[in-house]
């Protein structure tokens, strides 16, 4: 089942107002999700792929409540490279959603849902791995969702990450009078009603 929901790591465009068509990633590769995972691009075209082949266009719920909302997918992509028209990520699961029932598209234009994710069972199994982890990270964050407070706007980034990955220390340069803490690779943490997701584009170790 997938879902339509409020996440503010996430964004849904909006393709056509008339035909109620709106985009949005499922999911980026190495980018945490809720429960702190990740996965490769790889995996994520699997997923993609599976999801297809299911031909279950029509399971698109509302915040996980696994009953079918009306929405339907009406497209399917992976990003294929780094100028994707609309910023979304390379690699990333993109869908098309055709948001019917007035109700849910009453919701996408008042922003109380801007993104889509998916629900199931997963089964942790040990493994071991050799992971080689940057201790440095430089990027910059996307765009801020619309605001009262500050205009929409972006801040260049640099972390300091341990051998696991973890976020050490973090800078968030100033725009528009204002910075950000960062504790945590995925996102820098709200501030002035506002937060943004984090892109890394270089890292050293």
């Amino acid at each position: 089942m997938y879902t339509l929901k409020y996440d503010f790591k996430k964004k849904i465009v909006v393709k056509s107002e008339e035909e109620r068509l709106v985009y949005g990633e499922v999911y980026v590769p190495y980018h945490l999700d809720s429960d702190e995972e990740a996965m490769t691009a790889d995996e994520i075209k699997k997923m993609a792929h599976n999801f297809l082949k299911s031909g279950n266009i029509n399971k698109i719920d509302i915040n996980h409540n696994y009953e079918e909302s009306g929405c339907v997918v009406v497209e399917s992509f992976l990003v294929r490279g780094d100028n994707d028209p609309d910023n979304f990520v390379k690699g990333a699961w993109v869908i098309g959603a055709n948001i019917i029932p007035d109700e849910h598209w009453e919701g996408v234009k008042k922003g109380d849902f801007n993104g889509f994710s998916f629900g199931g069972e997963a089964f942790a199994v040990p493994t071991k791995a050799i992971v080689n982890v940057a201790k440095r990270a430089a990027g910059e964050t996307e765009e801020s969702l619309n605001t009262n407070l500050v205009p929409i706007h972006s801040h260049e980034i640099a972390l300091i990450l341990d051998e696991q990955g973890r976020v050490l220390s973090g800078v968030v340069n100033e725009a528009f009078g204002h910075t950000h803490s960062i504790n945590k690779i995925s996102s820098t943490e709200k501030f002035l009603d506002h937060n943004h997701r984090v892109v890394l584009v270089n890292s050293n170790g």
